[in-house]
């Protein structure tokens, strides 16, 4: 199986979209390494997984692309957490001693 960043523009649509490569494709795209790694990041504008040889998995995860969803996927959590907090926070204020 070719690296994801093996496959043109065009291939990597494919697999997106329908999940799978015609028989016999030939890569088309810039990395000629085989993929070593499968990588799915929710949030991903690409859902996935898709599979990188092991210098395009670690360049794809230094990216910005994936450095904002994580950034996006915290501030989701921390906004969660502080409602979490604040509820807890409600709920012992209202108990009264028997």
């Amino acid at each position: 199986m070719s690296c994801f960043n093996g496959l043109s523009p065009t291939q990597q649509v494919r697999v997106v979209e329908w999940g799978n490569l015609p028989i016999g494709y030939i890569p088309e795209g810039e990395c000629e390494n085989g993929a070593a790694v499968a990588i799915e990041v929710w949030g991903d504008e690409k859902p996935g997984p898709r599979f990188y040889c092991l210098g395009c998995a670690v360049s794809y995860l230094q990216s910005n692309e994936v450095r904002v969803q994580v950034r996006n996927i915290i501030d989701m959590y921390k906004v969660a957490l502080e409602e979490v907090r604040q509820k807890m926070e409600r709920d012992v204020t209202t108990v009264t001693p028997d």
